[in-house]
C-alpha cells in the first residue's frame, strides 16, 4: 500500500479534518451532550426529514452496528423516534426528529452559526480563498459521496484485522 506523502494535499485535509473534529466536540458538541455521530443524525434528520437506518448510513458511512448504536443513544434521550413506513413495506423502520431532537440540533446549530462568524472573521480569508476553499470541499464531498465505501474496502489496512 501507498503511504501518503507527509505535504499531500489529502494527507493534510485528513489531518486537519481530524483537528476540526476534535474541536467540533469540544466546541458545539459536549456543550450540548451530543457526540459529532448523533449531532450529524440529527442534522440529516432536520436538513432531509424522516430517513431510515439505512439513508442515514449512506449519508454517513459507517457500520450498520455503529449506526445503530447511535440510533439506540438517541431515542433513548428522546431525540428520536421510529416509525413505520406508510410504504408497502412494513419491515422498513423510518427515523425523525422529537421536539426534543430538534431544540438539540437547533442548540448546536445557533452555536455553530455564532462561533463560526467570529472564527471566519478572524482568518481574514479574501473572497477569493473563500471561493477556492468552497470548491475544494465541494470537490472532496463529492468524490467521498460517489466512493468512500469502495476507497475504504480497498485501502484500508486494519479494518477486519481484530
Amino acid at each position: 500500500m501507498q503511504v501518503l506523502e507527509e505535504n499531500s494535499l489529502l494527507r493534510q485535509f485528513g489531518m486537519t479534518a481530524a483537528r476540526i473534529q476534535a474541536y467540533a466536540n469540544r466546541l458545539y458538541f459536549e456543550p450540548v451532550g451530543l457526540t459529532t455521530s448523533c449531532a450529524i443524525i440529527l442534522h440529516l434528520l432536520n436538513h432531509h426529514g424522516s430517513m431510515t437506518p439505512t439513508e442515514i448510513l449512506k449519508h454517513m458511512g459507517g457500520t450498520k452496528s455503529n449506526i445503530s448504536q447511535r440510533l439506540r443513544t438517541l431515542e433513548r434521550d428522546n431525540l428520536i423516534e421510529r416509525n413505520e413506513n406508510d410504504s408497502e413495506d412494513k419491515r422498513q423502520i423510518m427515523v425523525s426528529l422529537t421536539e426534543r431532537g430538534l431544540q438539540r440540533h437547533n442548540a448546536f446549530n445557533n452555536l455553530i452559526s455564532s462561533t463560526t462568524k467570529q472564527l471566519e472573521s478572524e482568518l481574514e480569508f479574501t473572497k477569493e480563498e473563500h471561493l477556492a476553499c468552497q470548491r475544494v470541499i465541494e470537490k472532496i464531498n463529492n468524490f467521498l459521496d460517489l466512493h468512500a465505501n469502495e476507497l475504504c474496502k480497498r485501502i484500508c489496512p486494519f479494518k477486519g484485522s481484530k
